[in-house]
């Protein structure tokens, strides 16, 4: 039985995106672990998970790269097995605890053919003048190698207190050159102040915009792109 804690969690989140939610799980069930997965506040909720899989379906994604694993790594995980879509999942996660539990949850799951999950320790950076906890760059590059993605979601690393709330900045200074012609972008927690302000640097350097999703998450789409919103 999958481990549902209640709406409660997500009490900052507005009344309609609350039944965008609910709606979100009736679609979605299928695709959620069916183990006793920990459902906290700092998962994606289930409208986010449902956009990413409606883009990865709707949008034949072939290569998807995660920054921060979670609910929504399996979730896609199980969306590509149970659709035998031809799509990979690589996903980095810093908390090498949190990384063993994933690892064994994707075993269980049978998805090890699917999602790569990476250990990718955080190391202090400066970049573009701020200073940040990011990924190992020679971690992550090594993983990578001459791979092209064209679905992201950056959801890590942590960036909740003000003396890290730039650490999510360089994922798309570092990841851009990784992203193929077609590829959709999504961030979460643009609520916070290090996010929004990441955003709206990012825009101005590469030209490019971010879509509202909701108040704590947005997207920006390059080139074809089908509508995955709901």
């Amino acid at each position: 039985m999958f481990f549902r804690k209640d709406f409660q969690l997500f009490s900052n989140l507005s009344v309609q995106e609350k039944i965008y939610d609910n709606l979100s799980y009736q679609i979605i069930k299928d695709y959620l672990p069916s183990i006793d997965y920990p459902y906290t506040s700092s998962c994606l909720n289930y409208y986010k998970i449902h956009i990413l899989i409606n883009d990865l379906v709707l949008n034949r994604r072939s290569n998807y790269i995660e920054l921060g694993s979670g609910l929504s790594t399996l979730a896609l995980g199980l969306c590509i097995k149970k659709q035998a879509l031809n799509c990979k999942i690589k996903s980095f996660e810093h908390d090498e605890h949190f990384l063993n539990i994933q690892l064994e949850n994707i075993e269980n799951m049978k998805l090890t053919n699917i999602i790569e999950l990476c250990h990718a320790p955080i190391k202090f950076q400066h970049i573009s003048g701020l200073s940040c906890d990011w990924y190992d760059d020679e971690v992550i590059f090594k993983k990578i190698g001459n791979e092209k993605f064209d679905l992201m979601l950056v959801d890590g690393p942590p960036a909740y207190k003000q003396k890290i709330s730039y650490n999510r900045f360089p994922a798309l200074p570092k990841l851009l050159s990784k992203l193929k012609e077609n590829c959709s972008i999504y961030i979460d927690d643009t609520n916070r102040k290090g996010e929004s302000n990441s955003l709206k640097r990012w825009e101005k350097s590469y030209k490019i915009k971010f879509r509202h999703l909701s108040p704590t998450f947005r997207h920006h789409a390059k080139g074809d792109f089908k509508n995955p919103f709901i």
